[in-house]
């Protein structure tokens, strides 16, 4: 991990704040030093699988839930958050299927998957190849509540 991508996102969120969730130390501290060049930036050290140990630190509705781990259980650890902060309206998901499975089908893994998220609505999948194969940016929002009368 460099930075890149949270250094994007910096760009496009002039009017708010990103708080970054990084794990390992190493490129924690690359984020750290991101977060002095942009301020913008609030890094987290913590485990993406526990929102409970650093929401904490989060003292805002959050807009946008933006996640890209290579972990086999990415999935789960994306709808927990997603659960925990409950005020999203917008995710990104990038769907890194070979670290789900690198044995199954790609189409069959990117389906099950797909298919775990039927609690939102899909606006969008797009294939990241060839830059990044059997990567997909999954583009959702919270479906709209209907008032039961």
């Amino acid at each position: 991990s460099t930075g890149t991508t949270v250094s994007h996102i910096s760009d496009i969120v002039t009017d708010g704040s990103i708080y970054a969730v990084e794990f390992a130390p190493e490129p924690f501290q690359k984020l750290l030093l991101l977060s002095v060049e942009r301020n913008n930036i609030l890094p987290i050290l913590e485990n993406s699988r526990n929102p409970e140990k650093y929401s904490f630190f989060i003292d805002r509705k959050i807009d946008l839930i933006y996640q890209d781990i290579s972990q086999r259980d990415q999935l789960d650890i994306f709808k927990r958050n997603l659960e925990f902060f409950p005020d999203w309206q917008q995710a990104i998901l990038v769907l890194k299927l070979r670290s789900i499975s690198s044995r199954s089908d790609l189409t069959e893994t990117l389906e099950s998957s797909i298919s775990g998220l039927d609690d939102y609505f899909i606006r969008k999948k797009v294939d990241l190849s060839p830059i990044h194969r059997s990567h997909y940016m999954i583009l959702m929002e919270r479906r709209k509540r209907v008032p039961i009368d």
